[in-house]
């Protein structure tokens, strides 16, 4: 198996190929070491009998899993990086319990410098971590604000900071007015930066349909601090003209606490995958990607070196569609700026 990262790298996790069932090896006792062990495996696919074990005594338990987290980000910052996962199934876990007290731990580890962080949870960051951020810190915006800022933080955890917005609305904490408004104090101060985070505000306002913005959004284009590969003004003003109806979906689309580790689990049992999202490898597998250039009529058209040109027929996906990997979220905020990012 691999661990719980698709577009970045690929950690291979070493499985036990004489174990009868690696999705889910049974207990041998349930005390609080032997929990947090079976959570640590990474023979075990899914450790779903420990998960249950942990809910049981999630009292007890809190204080193990939070030391768990703080050890994994200590032995990052040491370079010191393993296949264990008890760290990632743990902060899903704590934002389940909604234990406020793991707010230092998690901070501390999703502030890890460069991708550091991203090497610890995978695309949890991306995927699960907006609602981790908001359950765990809570009231603590000046926390958020700090994160949202501080550039030496991998961009993925800084936009998943930025989702603390939608949770609030969804939580009633704030209306939609004052979400697009703190949104929109960010998006001015990374213009004025020339900060990548422009582009997740400006997409959390557009998920907002926060049509009085525009003005703004607009000066980010202008600005060059919105990526046009994959964003385009015209785009973001056709989402935003849906009005509610775009508002609506997403906050229909946030997760909840007491979800995460369903969503995990279900990722690794395959995720909702589009079925029209075929992936063909061809006799060019072999040859190294330097070997291919723009062919130059289309984006999606390349020609091989040896003069062999390769046309992407496969389905178009739209920024605002579901992303073809199964995540659940929208291509835009998915694969779509991974893909655009990683080139």
């Amino acid at each position: 198996m691999t661990w719980y990262n698709r577009r970045t790298e690929v950690v291979p996790i070493q499985q036990d190929m004489t174990m009868e069932d690696p999705n889910t090896s049974a207990m041998p006792h349930s005390d609080l070491e032997s929990i947090l062990d079976h959570l640590d495996d990474p023979d075990v696919r899914f450790p779903a009998d420990a998960i249950e074990e942990a809910r049981k005594r999630s009292q007890e338990i809190t204080p193990l899993l939070i030391r768990q987290i703080e050890d994994a980000t200590h032995d990052c910052r040491l370079g010191k990086l393993d296949p264990c996962c008890g760290h990632f199934y743990g902060a899903l876990l704590l934002a389940e319990f909604r234990a406020v007290e793991a707010w230092p731990a998690i901070r501390a580890a999703i502030s890890l410098p460069g991708d550091l962080s991203y090497k610890l949870f995978g695309d949890a960051i991306t995927e699960d971590f907006g609602c981790v951020i908001a359950t765990l810190a809570g009231d603590q915006l000046s926390d958020i604000d700090d994160l949202v800022s501080d550039r030496s933080v991998d961009v993925y955890v800084r936009w998943a900071a930025c989702d603390t917005a939608l949770y609030r609305i969804r939580d009633e904490a704030w209306s939609r007015e004052e979400a697009i408004e703190w949104l929109s104090r960010h998006l001015e101060k990374a213009i004025e930066n020339k900060d990548e985070l422009a582009e997740g505000l400006v997409t959390r306002l557009e998920d907002l349909a926060a049509e009085q913005k525009l003005p703004l959004i607009e000066a980010a284009f202008a600005a060059g601090v919105i990526d046009d590969e994959l964003y385009s003004l015209d785009e973001v003003k056709e989402t935003i003209a849906q009005g509610d109806a775009i508002f609506h979906e997403t906050m229909e689309g946030l997760h909840f606490p007491s979800g995460l580790v369903s969503h995990v689990e279900g990722w690794l049992d395959g995720g909702d995958i589009e079925s029209d999202w075929d992936v063909e490898f061809g006799p060019y597998d072999d040859e190294p990607l330097e070997s291919f250039v723009p062919l130059g009529e289309s984006e999606d058209d390349y020609v091989s070196r040896n003069g062999t040109t390769i046309r992407n027929e496969g389905v178009k996906v739209g920024r605002n569609d579901k992303c073809p990997c199964g995540s659940g979220q929208k291509y835009k905020k998915c694969c779509g700026r991974t893909s655009v990012r990683n080139n």
